[in-house]
């Protein structure tokens, strides 16, 4: 008779729990390969996560109500461990989930880190199962409601707050400085995760002078997994809705958001998929292949072999 080869015990070594109301990266894989897609991101988001928050200040000392948020925590995950980020299920094949387990880190900020340094020749990993980077910055239930409150505070901060501060009360408000000739050039590209931090930090400069002068062109990226509450349609109108005003952002001495379909300088993700919805507004997203990490290494590969031919694109 025919013997039937023994089946493998399920891997365990994924977190479960619930992902509405946290914060974290979304990881598409291989259909199969979520284990090997975590056992692959974590230690690279980790290393990365520990660079950029030792770029930051230093953390405050904890206060009352975030002893009890961390004692709450770690009665529903768990003893929680020193890793910076954890990965979780999220009950769907080529799909994990990777919270973010300190405060003041943002998945924005570590996915566009990420990615910047996925396309540069000395990355450290090579990508085989990991495929797009989603950040979420706020995940709520799917619904448009819900939605549209915690979208709504996420795009005045993106496309006013970030750019033109209001002064405290009681504070004149600073004059206005004078405007600049020409955009700020970006500096030659150094590798290393050093590198790629302060890169960013200059990229994020020379988005406040273009949203100042021109205004910042942004575009709706929306995608729903294994959800049909929220049509696609109604997503997408929610969230023009939502966008800041001509008034308001006239008030704030920025000129208003335009809406670009290819090319745009910003993506406002909306993600849903089972009854959880997460949004963010991820910068460069076009730029970057969409946060593809393998098309990054391919493209870079491509002008490692063809460095000539690159050259004269980038020329045209």
């Amino acid at each position: 008779y025919r013997r039937w080869p023994k089946r493998k015990p399920p891997v365990r070594d994924l977190q479960r729990g619930p992902i509405t109301g946290e914060r974290g990266v979304m990881v598409t894989c291989v259909v199969g390969n979520e284990h090997r897609c975590a056992v692959e991101m974590i230690p690279f988001l980790d290393s990365l996560a520990a660079t950029l928050l030792a770029s930051s200040t230093e953390d405050d000392d904890e206060t009352p109500v975030e002893a009890i948020e961390r004692e709450a925590a770690e009665a529903l995950y768990g003893p929680l461990t020193t890793s910076l980020v954890q990965a979780m299920e999220c009950s769907m094949n080529g799909v994990i989930f990777v919270r973010m387990m300190h405060k003041k880190l943002s998945p924005t900020a570590l996915s566009r880190a990420a990615v910047e340094l996925a396309g540069s020749p000395d990355c450290p990993v090579r990508f085989r199962y990991s495929a797009r980077l989603v950040p979420l910055e706020q995940t709520c239930e799917a619904k448009v409601e819900e939605m549209v409150r915690i979208i709504r505070p996420m795009l005045v901060k993106a496309f006013i707050t970030d750019v033109a501060p209001e002064p405290e009360p009681g504070q004149e408000p600073e004059p206005e400085p004078e405007p600049e000739p020409e955009p700020m050039p970006l500096p030659a590209y150094s590798p290393g995760m050093t590198s790629a931090i302060e890169r960013l930090r200059l990229l994020q400069a020379q988005r406040r002078w273009k949203v100042r002068r021109r205004g910042v062109t942004y575009h709706v990226e929306f995608r729903a997994r294994n959800c049909s509450a929220v049509r696609r349609q109604d997503g997408i109108n929610a969230v023009l809705h939502a966008m800041p005003d001509a008034a308001k952002c006239a008030s704030a001495g920025v000129c208003e958001p335009v809406l670009q379909f290819k090319g745009s300088d910003v993506a406002v993700i909306v993600e849903l998929f089972k009854s959880t919805c997460g949004v963010a507004v991820a910068p460069d997203f076009d730029r970057f292949h969409q946060y593809n990490l393998r098309a990054l290494q391919d493209a870079a590969a491509a002008s490692a072999a063809h460095p000539v031919a690159e050259e004269e694109r980038a020329e045209q």
